[in-house]
């Protein structure tokens, strides 16, 4: 609950943000840290094999992760109600502490509620509405506090920081999570409720740092209806919605089934899927700086085009993870898989709520960008349960097409082709993920570059940052000198010989060049 003395700070804190100062915003990188290491806890691989751990087909996955897409339409109350009373910081502030304490009850559920996933469904669509009522006054609060200059480096800076306790609690999560199964196995959800409510715990310190973000001015012009339509009347902007929403459907009809492939195709425990997040994660913290440089040389449309193309490549590349089976360079494979997935997660989060807000009309910028949140949540809400089906759909067909030689005495099959269970699914996301990079082409942004050079660029920081890496490491990579390893071998038959041992039982390594 909100007392007086709260919501006086609310509107204290909101009538000072009048002069812009860059120590405004540390409060918000904080907010990020405590923020996305809940997210970290209580999303991703963890939330999807809690609700398989409590039995739920891949159906049942699809409808409550694609729940988490749809509560985003929740968006279109709260823009009248940012519209109407301009209190941003208020209504991020309350909607943030009501979905923050309803993951205590998720967490709860397995142990009072006796792991009913209806009842875990519908609390997790509340406590995601309420969030996404959040999320509206968020982005138009921080388009505003924000300055264009500045906003795709500070938010490159946020992620990168938040990203890194977030990795570390994600391995530890892991760990705890096999360590529980394989000691209380019969009560393995169980696990998870201990990770969800440190999460929630973390997410509630965050509302702290949330009550100290100055707020200010909101320009309104009280026309709700008209201000909701405005965005779709804008043809360019309209352009960018469709292929957004489009590019969303595609990524999340495949992306919430990766944990799910990985469990149950793969076989992979719960700490080698968290080290593959990790692996993303750092590759998205590495490439973070280079595309928000990128972004504000360049602009957000080329850099947009080449992380969400990324993506689409990474999705059809699951399919080579099996052949049909789980093979040599399966590993290997899934960790460039990762590492591609977190280039273009990197682009994708900076750019396209900065691009929106760049194409918005800045008189009615929340329509604008909550229109892109509308249009999302129904694309990938659709998408996640519309997966969910075509998972289990495809789960017993098969496609293979194999060479055969036969001889009398014996017979030889190649396999060319063997498409089955989760490989359709990859391939149909793949295929409208294509599409959508098609009609993002056609969206215009205002001093935007091309693609291909912008592609150039991050080869080329890619090499500078190996260049720079290899020679700071140069000096530790030396190998011993080959002509030194014998006459090391003959100095020890020596000693051997004449009986002068040395005090301590390692050997001499100064033989050996120094490592400096």
């Amino acid at each position: 609950m909100l007392t007086s003395k709260t919501v006086s700070q609310l509107r204290v804190h909101s009538e000072a943000a009048t002069d812009f100062d860059v120590k405004q915003l540390k409060n918000v990188i904080y907010d990020g840290i405590f923020s996305r290491t809940m997210a970290t806890l209580t999303g991703g691989p963890l939330f999807i094999a809690f609700i398989l751990s409590m039995g739920a087909s891949n159906a049942l996955v699809g409808l409550i992760i694609g729940f988490s897409f749809i509560s985003q339409l929740s968006q279109i109350p709260a823009i009248f109600l940012v519209e109407k009373t301009g209190k941003r910081k208020l209504i991020s502030f309350s909607a943030s502490a009501i979905s923050r304490i309803l993951w205590i009850v998720i967490a709860l559920t397995p142990l009072i509620f006796s792991g009913n996933l209806i009842f875990l469904a519908i609390i997790f669509l509340i406590a995601s509405s309420i969030a996404n009522i959040s999320t509206c006054s968020w982005n138009s609060w921080m388009r505003d506090l924000i300055p264009m200059n500045i906003r795709g480096r500070f938010l490159a800076k946020r992620l990168k920081l938040s990203f890194i306790p977030g990795m570390i609690l994600s391995i530890i999560g892991g760990i705890f999570i096999d360590y529980w199964r394989r000691n209380y196995s019969g009560n393995e959800s169980y696990g998870y409720s201990i990770l969800f409510m440190l999460g929630a715990f973390l997410g509630i310190i965050s509302l702290h740092f949330i009550l100290h973000i100055p707020e200010p001015s909101m320009k309104r012009e009280n026309k709700y209806f008209k201000a909701l339509i405005q965005p779709f009347k804008d043809k360019n902007f309209r352009k960018l919605v469709i292929a957004i929403g489009l590019w969303s459907f595609a990524v999340n009809m495949a992306s919430p089934f990766f944990a799910v492939y990985m469990l149950k195709i793969l076989n992979f425990s719960i700490s080698q899927i968290m080290i593959l997040t990790v692996i993303s994660q750092l590759s998205n913290i590495y490439f973070l700086g280079i595309l928000g440089k990128l972004s504000d040389r360049f602009g957000n449309k080329p850099v947009l085009t080449v992380s969400s193309s990324t993506f689409i490549i990474c999705i059809l590349a699951w399919t080579f993870t099996t052949l049909p089976e789980k093979h040599l360079l399966s590993l290997p494979i899934l960790v460039v898989i990762h590492v591609l997935m977190g280039l273009s997660m990197a682009g994708t989060n900076l750019t396209i709520g900065n691009i929106a807000a760049k194409l918005s009309n800045p008189k009615n910028a929340t329509a604008y960008l909550a229109s892109i949140s509308v249009v999302n949540s129904i694309f990938s809400g659709i998408a996640a349960i519309f997966g969910g089906q075509t998972a289990d759909f495809f789960i017993k067909r098969e496609l293979a097409f194999t060479l055969q030689w036969k001889e009398p005495s014996k017979q030889l099959s190649i396999p060319v082709l063997d498409f089955q269970g989760f490989d359709f699914h990859f391939l149909l996301a793949s295929f409208i993920g294509f599409i959508s990079l098609h009609l993002l082409s056609r969206v215009k942004e205002v001093g935007e570059e091309t693609t291909e050079k912008v592609m150039h660029e991050v080869v080329n920081e890619v090499k500078k940052n190996l260049k720079s890496l290899t020679a700071i490491w140069k000096p530790y990579l030396r190998m011993p000198q080959i002509p030194q390893i014998p006459a090391y071998l003959m100095n020890m038959e020596k000693i051997k010989r004449e009986g002068n041992f040395p005090s301590q039982l390692t050997p001499p390594y100064n033989s050996f060049p120094q490592e400096n």
